[in-house]
């Protein structure tokens, strides 16, 4: 069985510019809270770290980006960007708080953010990973389009990974089923789900999941 796990790090587009700092706060621990009850695989749960991030650490990629983009949506209009390390530990698990871990997955998450902050982008994987290149070239893409995105479409993205219809959805958000569907074409989200099931596959085969 692999040794490898995949370790998250998030961190706050702008954070010095945000207003309202304790209601952001809220918002984003909330998010935390809720997906820390519901994920499976997690072996480390998120948690915010010292400044403006995040990590988390899991033994499978399962529902990663659906989670990212829950967070997206609970802090918009805020951003955050995400770092994918795929490695190894040298410290034991802490599965009470993502902190005090150390070891490539976390090296390699680290220098990812670096990266970011560099290109704008989003999202990116550091690590092995098959096909890793074009993963995050298409995750470059990805990020290019969802700077530009509303709320809604954030949160009609992640209700389609959760699997809700059309009109779960325009109820829950109080908007028409037509508004749906505006948004699921304008931000082609089909494809987008489909490209973020199959970078999770491509983690889960990394680690040997």
């Amino acid at each position: 069985m692999s040794d490898k796990k995949i370790a998250l790090i998030g961190d706050i587009v702008g954070s010095r510019q945000i207003k309202k700092r304790a209601d952001f706060d809220e918002r984003l621990s909330v998010a935390l809270q809720g997906l820390n009850r519901q994920r499976s695989g997690l072996l480390s749960p998120y948690t915010v770290t010292i400044g403006d991030e995040i990590q988390a650490l899991f033994s499978n990629a399962g529902q990663l980006f659906c989670d990212t983009v829950t967070i997206q949506a609970a802090i918009y209009p805020q951003r955050m960007r995400f770092s994918i390390g795929v490695g190894e530990l040298v410290t034991p698990v802490n599965p009470l708080h993502a902190i005090g871990m150390d070891g490539p997955a976390f090296h390699l998450a680290r220098d990812g953010i670096s990266t970011l902050k560099k290109n704008n982008d989003l999202y990116i994987i550091q690590g092995e990973t098959p096909n890793l290149v074009l993963i995050n070239s298409s995750l470059g893409l990805v990020s290019h389009f969802m700077h530009k995105w509303s709320r809604t479409r954030l949160q009609v993205l992640e209700d389609l990974m959760h699997a809700k219809t059309v009109k779960e959805i325009a109820a829950a958000h109080g908007i028409s089923e037509q508004a749906v569907y505006k948004n699921i074409h304008a931000g082609e989200l089909d494809k987008v789900i489909e490209l973020f099931q199959q970078i999770e596959n491509a983690l889960d085969s990394a680690i040997g999941g």
